[in-house]
């Protein structure tokens, strides 16, 4: 999809077994993904972000069985995701409170 209709495709979906398995933003519009949502059973099991548009992803949410949320930092880029925080069920949004 084109979402600023610029005429190259900014915004992909990856459907399986008929449910969104995957969806990926080219949100500064460069031609590279740089945020990713990936779906298990209806909800959003994880994100990934490329905040500086580098071509690294460096920030990532992982949802539990609970419905928290693992933040995850790669801080240097080596691949390597740091754990930083334990999100409450539900959130997807800033919260700077660590959980145990």
């Amino acid at each position: 999809m084109d979402t600023n209709t610029d005429g190259r495709e900014d915004y992909w979906e990856t459907w399986e077994n008929g449910d969104l398995a995957l969806s990926e933003w080219d949100m500064n519009f460069d031609g590279k993904v740089d945020y990713r949502n990936r779906f298990e059973n209806g909800y959003v099991s994880m994100i990934e972000l490329d905040a500086d548009f580098d071509g690294y992803f460096e920030y990532r949410e992982t949802r539990q069985p609970d419905g928290s949320y693992i933040v995850e930092l790669d801080e240097d880029k080596d691949g390597i995701f740091v754990r930083k925080t334990l999100k409450p069920s539900g959130s997807l949004s800033d919260d700077s409170k660590e959980h145990p």
